[in-house]
Order: structure tokens, then sequence, then C-alpha cells
């Protein structure tokens, strides 16, 4: 099962099942508690957390005692895509592929910064869920691409791994690498 996130204010967030084609499966659920809820449909097994970026979003959670197992990391799925397309992918590009999606203007929507802005709870409340339709609205593209790709089975693998990778790099970045500079000095003398 897909689950999408979506951070709000104040450690807030929002939660959306997602249906096979990256749609929404339910109605989007706001959550008063982000990690909370992460940490809690974590023990559900076969849980894979669809959000913008794992290294943005990832961290907190750490934070917060809350890991999970996987995830579909729309930014680097988006790099990805580019790479094979054979097209430059920017910071903003997630962005700016919800804004084509769209028919919008490819600027950099507020709804999938990180930093929501300030103002009135109904205008973070609304950024929140813009957010959510954009992230839903790229993330189905990217399965509709990743399934038109003529090596499906590899290309989904890759995919897989990359955010497998976003994962990674923010626990080893939260946590440190064991290092101890008199064992590297013994084996690189060794060597």
């Amino acid at each position: 099962m897909r689950v999408a996130v979506v951070p709000g204010p104040g450690g807030s967030g929002l939660l959306c099942e997602l249906a096979p084609d990256g749609g929404a499966a339910s109605s989007p659920r706001t959550v008063p508690n982000l990690a909370a809820a992460v940490a809690e449909r974590e023990r559900v097994a076969g849980v894979r957390w669809v959000w913008p970026s794992a290294a943005a979003l990832y961290p907190g959670l750490l934070k917060a005692g809350v890991r999970v197992a996987r995830c579909h990391d729309v930014a680097l799925i988006q790099a990805l895509l580019s790479g094979r397309d054979g097209t430059q992918a920017t910071a903003a590009e997630v962005s700016a592929a919800a804004g084509r999606l769209a028919a919008a203007p490819s600027a950099v929507p507020a709804s999938l910064q990180q930093q929501l802005p300030f103002g009135p709870a109904e205008e973070k409340t609304e950024s929140v869920r813009a957010g959510l339709a954009d992230l839903l609205a790229v993330h189905a593209s990217q399965l509709a691409r990743l399934a038109a790709d003529e090596q499906l089975d590899k290309f989904r693998l890759l995919a897989t791994a990359e955010s497998a990778g976003g994962l990674v790099a923010a626990e080893m970045t939260a946590a440190g690498l064991p290092w101890r500079a008199d064992v590297h000095d013994r084996l690189l003398t060794d060597l």
C-alpha cells in the first residue's frame, strides 16, 4: 500500500492512501502529529511512503525516533526520469512538473516547499492540501512514465533503489558514520 505524506504546520501533516495508478484511494486525513501517525502506519507491513523528498522530510521523522522501511521519493525519481529522458533535473523540477500537469505556470508553487507560508491557519491548510494535490499529480505521472519504460522491471528496481538510497542518506546523516582514523590509517598502510 502506498500512502502520500505532506508535512503541515506545527508537526502536523496530511496522509492519503493511494490507488495503484497513484491517485487518491481515499479522502486525505489531517493528522496533528505526523511523526506519530507515520510510526503507527509503519507498524503495518507493506507501507510505501510517497513524499516530495526524503532529504527534506525524513530527518524530522528520524529526530522524532521514527524510521520507515520504504518510500517513493518523488524528487529523486523525477531526477531519474529526467536523466533517462536526457533532460536536466533541477531542484524545482517536481514543482514545475506539477505546474505543467495542471497547465499552470511552471514557477515553483509554494505548496511543495517545505517551509509553509506565514499567515492565517486556513492559508496554511490550503497550502498543505495544494501540496498534496501536486504530489499526487506528479506521482501519478511518474508511475505512468515508469510503466511505459522499455525495461520496466529494471527501471522500477532502479527507482526503488534510488528511493531507498534517499532513506539511507538521511539515516547516515542523522546517525553519522562509524569512523576511526587509526583503523583507517592501519588499513591503508596494510594495503
